[in-house]
């Protein structure tokens, strides 16, 4: 009879030996999802790559769109006009930066992460009441759709190819392949 054992105690210790943790497998996520904002916004396409429609010829012209000659005035102390501000108007979705900024780190405030058990939950959104519009667009407003984030079938396939190489060089690391 021919056969094969597996010896379940070496096994386990091996598993033991592995450093990988809940936290650092988040924290990595994490990074791969701003990463992945930041880039949408820089190449102004979806993290799918799919390129964002281009700004209408009316509204490109009213916000001076790639010409960077659109100036803004914030409200100052008692409400008064504080001084003029240039805004970057190069890119489409970034006017005066919040939408952009709130995915600027990991610490931003765009992102979360909850810990349950042996479960970990990684958000990314937006309080800006106009981030819904511009990821999924807007009819009423003939505003194209935008995305800048993820669909959640390429967030799900990418954290899985992220957890795999983390044990896979944990694995190596040790020499247990």
């Amino acid at each position: 009879m021919a056969g094969s054992q597996i010896n379940v105690t070496d096994v386990e210790r091996k598993f033991a030996q592995l450093a990988v943790s809940l936290r650092g497998v988040a924290l990595a996520v994490l990074g791969w999802l701003q990463e992945t904002i930041q880039r949408s916004f820089e190449t102004e396409s979806t993290p799918e790559g799919v390129k964002w429609p281009q700004l209408s010829p009316q509204y490109a012209a009213r916000k001076g769109a790639r010409t960077g000659t659109m100036f803004a005035r914030r409200i100052g102390p008692g409400g008064a006009p504080g001084p003029a501000e240039t805004l970057n108007v190069k890119n489409m979705l970034y006017l005066s930066g919040n939408l952009f900024s709130g995915f600027a780190t990991i610490q931003s405030a765009g992102f979360s992460m909850e810990f349950t058990g042996d479960v970990a939950r990684i958000t990314a959104s937006s309080a800006l009441s106009y981030a819904a519009a511009h990821q999924f667009g807007y009819p009423p407003r003939n505003l194209p759709q935008r995305s800048y984030l993820p669909q959640p079938a390429t967030a799900e396939r990418e954290a899985g190819r992220i957890v795999d190489d983390i044990i896979e060089d944990e694995i190596d690391r040790l020499g247990l392949n």
